[in-house]
């Protein structure tokens, strides 16, 4: 199994589980990683993220901008 997989499923365990806060901080760590190969992958894991937040109590503004932001950018490439 790929790494990035395996981080990822671990990610939707800590989401079924509401730990949240676990959770956002690996879809942002995916999020990252993905951005730098340029990946359409990344924008998902960023509202994934930010679901996280949401249900963690928070605003979760910041990450649907940077979402959109890196979509934009691919589509302009």
């Amino acid at each position: 199994m790929d790494k990035d997989l395996e981080r990822f499923d671990l990610t939707c365990t800590y989401l079924k589980n509401d730990q949240n806060i676990s959770a956002y901080n690996m879809f942002m760590d995916l999020a990252q990683k993905e951005m730098k190969k340029e990946s359409i992958r990344a924008g998902v894991y960023l509202i994934l993220a930010s679901e996280c937040k949401s249900k963690h109590g928070k605003d979760n503004k910041e990450e649907f901008d940077m979402a959109a932001k890196y979509y934009l950018k691919l589509a302009k490439k």
